[in-house]
């Protein structure tokens, strides 16, 4: 999709300025990532929490998730590489998205545990500062053309240009001749899901300053809405066939676990909540 906008901006303007206003994927990841610390640092010290462990926590959460995006694809696809290890390090290699979710909050949680630090107020601060990165992170599979959406003739449905990666899955399963012009129009569900991000961001920051929720508390609720949202926002993706049933996707999967564990931690957490009210020990 970008060498078409960028074409766009050109033929628009009469100059080359799309080369310059319209960013490459890669770029795109690096501003989340720098944007996601700067406001989780910032945040941070509004909480009263070291912002020199939080900015450490940031970039340890930063390497955990591209070594899990990485990592968890390889696994899933196993069968495509013959050498696995050297795959990971591959520059240019595929990613998922979960493995992304999965390894930032590892490396986040291992970083505080080593450091001694009190993890749930630093994870309630940190958990809606993922919205934010879902939001700029997914215009750059809008850009790149993975992750896309499915057939569609809704009015801001989008069609890829030739070469790209929606194209040439359309030509491989015989939706659309090899010399066609563009792709067949599709949902543009990466910013479906960019939007979704924006707007747990702006509900979960809202919960975190005015403390409504007890530690612990909102980092569940956000990963519980995460998971119940995107369960849904599946169900617009064309890239991938449906696995399970012929209906749920892999990415539907891990959002039912994620929601069945945030499920059960809050009913674990009630439970503690309840037996220190009553006066009572819990063993759990």
């Amino acid at each position: 999709m970008r060498p078409r906008i960028v074409e766009w901006i050109n033929h628009a303007t009469g100059t080359g300025l799309g080369d310059w206003l319209v960013p490459y994927p890669a770029m795109v990841y690096a501003v989340a990532m720098l944007a996601g610390m700067i406001i989780f640092v910032r945040r941070s010290r509004q909480a009263g929490l070291p912002p020199y462990f939080a900015a450490g926590a940031a970039v340890t959460a930063m390497l955990g998730g591209l070594i899990g995006a990485r990592l968890f694809y390889i696994l899933w696809h196993l069968d495509r590489f013959p050498d696995p290890f050297a795959a990971l390090f591959a520059v240019s290699g595929a990613t998922f998205s979960w493995g992304a979710y999965l390894g930032g909050i590892a490396g986040f949680i291992f970083y505080l545990y080593f450091n001694r630090r009190p993890l749930l107020p630093f994870l309630d601060t940190f958990t809606p500062v993922l919205g934010l990165g879902v939001f700029i992170g997914r215009w750059a599979c809008f850009l790149n053309g993975d992750d896309f959406g499915g057939i569609s003739q809704v009015p801001w449905a989008v069609s890829y240009p030739p070469g790209s990666i929606p194209f040439a899955h359309q030509v491989h399963k015989g939706l659309i001749p090899l010399m066609a012009d563009s792709s067949l129009a599709l949902h543009p569900v990466q910013l479906y899901l960019g939007l979704n991000g924006l707007l747990l961001f702006l509900l979960f920051s809202y919960l975190w300053r005015k403390k409504f929720l007890k530690p612990g508390q909102l980092t569940l609720g956000y990963f519980a809405a995460y998971a119940f949202t995107r369960f849904w926002l599946e169900f617009f993706r064309g890239d991938y066939q449906a696995l399970y049933g012929g209906i749920f996707t892999s990415g539907q999967l891990f959002a039912f676990l994620l929601l069945l564990m945030t499920t059960a931690g809050w009913i674990i957490f009630r439970k503690r909540k309840m037996y220190s009210a009553t006066g009572i020990t819990s063993r759990m």
